[in-house]
């Protein structure tokens, strides 16, 4: 009994070695729900990784975040592919007749969900990955700002904010800390002169603030949609206006190779300590997380609304983890509380 029992502890322990050295993913969205459903409420039916359902508002504004039918994907340069599941969500500020009609409000969208642990805070030097596909969806509505540039696509827009709150067990965002995507167009400093800020296209949003970003040259109005790579190098430190202790955030837009890391002169966006954004701010560079929030600014007179469609999200500690390392079925991380228990009861006859 005790042999059998052994050997088969053995085997359990090998496969789950094995499959938890390759299970480096931290966490994986797919959008594997009913569509035309809404977002929220919504727990994981397939992937893996948080520890809360899908938050946000309450009422008709819930139908601002609905499942669309199909799953994105990426193709690089030598063929390589993403591999999607399930269906996408999109994220609008206008869901009513006049906009995306999905039976909701002219309010913001902005589902968010918790991660079990927190991003960042280590007493060492961390890395974290991130990947997203997305594109943005709301229709053009013109403006022109104080340059006399025109922006078409100027209302808030993200497929990826991080955002950290200290209290266990809370059931609030809590603090935004950086973002994908871009701020609102018209808010103050976001039409400054400044070269690093290119109208219409992809960005990085430092603490939500419109005036403290910096934007890629890559338009992110098109299908099909955008495969945004994300590294953030989590410095040592609590007080971000020190260089060394400043968070650094590469961001990678389509790259050509999703079996190599690609280098960091290669980035599309680079955000460091030494970085000046279009509100002319150096400082405040601590990415730490524990929540990600997805958001569609609301319908706005000067700018329009804004909506945008987003698809397997993934967090984890490695590149590949975020871009060719297959994901993982629920059942395999089962199987290291399976080899625990075993383990226990061989203990226990060995007594």
């Amino acid at each position: 009994m005790k042999a059998t029992i052994a050997a088969i502890t053995t085997g359990i322990l090998t496969l789950g070695a094995a499959t938890m050295a390759r299970a480096e993913l931290l966490a994986y969205e797919g959008f594997d729900y009913a569509v035309g459903s809404s977002l929220f409420g919504q727990d994981p039916a397939s992937g893996f990784g948080w520890s809360s359902a899908w938050i946000g508002q309450s009422g008709a504004v819930t139908n601002n975040s609905v499942i669309r039918a199909g799953s994105f994907t990426y193709t690089d340069s030598f063929g390589n592919s993403i591999v999607s599941s399930g269906n996408r969500v999109l994220a609008t500020g206008n869901g009513t007749a006049t906009g995306d009609n999905t039976g909701g409000t002219t309010g913001s969208a902005n589902p968010w969900r918790t991660l079990p642990t927190t991003r960042g805070a280590d007493a060492v030097p961390t890395t974290t990955w991130m990947s997203v596909i997305a594109t943005v969806t709301s229709p053009p509505h013109p403006w022109t700002n104080s340059l006399g540039t025109v922006v078409n696509h100027g209302r808030a827009v993200s497929p990826l904010q991080m955002f950290y709150n200290a209290t266990a067990g809370s059931t609030t965002q809590g603090n935004e800390h950086v973002g994908l995507g871009r701020g609102t167009e018209n808010s103050t400093g976001a039409s400054l002169p400044d070269p690093t800020h290119t109208m219409d296209s992809w960005g990085v949003v430092n603490k939500g603030n419109a005036s403290m970003e910096v934007t890629s040259d890559v338009g992110f109005a098109s299908l099909p949609a955008d495969f945004l790579l994300v590294r953030i190098d989590h410095a040592v430190g609590t007080d971000p206006r020190i260089a060394g202790q400043a968070d650094t955030i590469y961001v990678w837009i389509n790259p050509q190779n999703l079996a190599k890391a690609p280098s960091d002169a290669k980035a599309d966006l680079v955000f460091t300590s030494a970085t000046t954004d279009a509100g002319g701010s150096a400082n405040d560079r601590d990415y730490i997380f524990n929540r990600i929030r997805l958001f569609g600014g609301g319908d706005n007179s000067v700018v329009g609304y804004g909506a945008i469609e987003v698809d397997e999200i993934r967090i984890g500690t490695e590149f590949l983890d975020v871009t060719l390392r297959a994901i993982p079925e629920p059942t395999i991380f089962a199987l290291g509380a399976l080899a625990g228990l075993a383990l226990l009861a061989v203990r226990k006859l060995r007594r």
